[in-house]
Order: C-alpha cells, then sequence, then structure tokens
C-alpha cells in the first residue's frame, strides 16, 4: 500500500503508514523510497527529513548484516538521487570491508554515468587512504577498474605500486 501512495504523490498519507511499520529495516527502505520519490517531485527539503529519518533508522537495525545491507541499499538510493556525499558517508558506516568495497563500486559508477570522474576518483583516493589492512587494500581494487578502462596506462602503474602498498600494509 505504502508503494502505491508513493507512486500517487500522496505524501501526507505515506508519511504515516511508514511511522506504523515496527521493523527498522523495512522502515528504513519504505523511507528511502519515499525520499527518491520526493526528490524526483522536486520536494528537496522534505527528502531531506526523510533521509535523516531513514539513516536514524537503519542505524538502530541490531542485526549487523542486515544494517549494513541496509546501508548499502541507502547509499545507492542516495547516490541515483545525486546526493555523492551523504551516499559517501552511508557508505563509511559500512564495517565489512567487502560491502564497503561493493558499495563504494556502485558509487563510483554513479558518479562516472553522470561524468563525475574527479570526484569519483576522490572517493577512490578517500578510500584507499582509509584502509589499513592488506585485505581492504586488496579489496578497493575493484573501485579502481572504471578508471582503468578509461585509462589503461593506470592499470600498469597500479601494478607497478602494489609491492609498494603491500610492503606497507605488512609493517
Amino acid at each position: 500500500m505504502t508503494q502505491t501512495l508513493i507512486q500517487a504523490g500522496q505524501w501526507e498519507r505515506v508519511e504515516p503508514n511508514i511511522a506504523r511499520i515496527e521493523d527498522v529495516d523495512w522502515r528504513g527502505e519504505a523511507l528511502s523510497r519515499l525520499a527518491q520519490a520526493l526528490i524526483q517531485a522536486g520536494q528537496w527539503e522534505r527528502a531531506e527529513a526523510v533521509w535523516r529519518d531513514a539513516e536514524a533508522s537503519i542505524v538502530q537495525i541490531e542485526d549487523i548484516d542486515r544494517r549494513e545491507r541496509a546501508l548499502s541499499d541507502l547509499a545507492q538510493a542516495l547516490a541515483q538521487a545525486g546526493q555523492w556525499e551523504r551516499a559517501e558517508a552511508s557508505i563509511a558506516r559500512i564495517e565489512n570491508a567487502y560491502r564497503r568495497g561493493e558499495a563504494l563500486f556502485r558509487l563510483i559508477d554513479a558518479l562516472n554515468k553522470v561524468n563525475k570522474y574527479e570526484q569519483s576518483l576522490a572517493v577512490v583516493q578517500h578510500s584507499w587512504l582509509q584502509a589499513t589492512t592488506r585485505f581492504e587494500a586488496l579489496n578497493l581494487l575493484q573501485i579502481a577498474t572504471p578508471f582503468i578502462v578509461l585509462k589503461p596506462d593506470l592499470g600498469v602503474a597500479l601494478v607497478e605500486a602494489f609491492p609498494w602498498v603491500d610492503s606497507f600494509l605488512r609493517r
């Protein structure tokens, strides 16, 4: 019913229905969808408030796997709505390196689709600077693949730099 109301643009009726959803995972997802619909309708301020509610709902999820999946989904919805910084902030809350890498890859893909290459590259650099383990650094190689396709020489440079990175992370 909530999805039908969202599609019909009946925001006033949607929000009380969402508030009654007890499962925080479902509530967070419903709020994310509502915010996306509000953005598409040009209601930015209202969408901002709904995003905040969605984030607050998601961080309450006790099961780590469900919470991180919800954060990843929220980040994807934010990226699709052009809310790049918020998407990156949601991704930063994901503790699992593999899931965080996947979410970053989707964010970078969304940025590249709208030709925001410099911002996309900044996300890659920021992510690599925050890597603290060898596993994280290896996992984050996936987020560079869109750039290797654009500039194949970058792939060669990454291969040549990896021994240095590997030795640095082994310390």
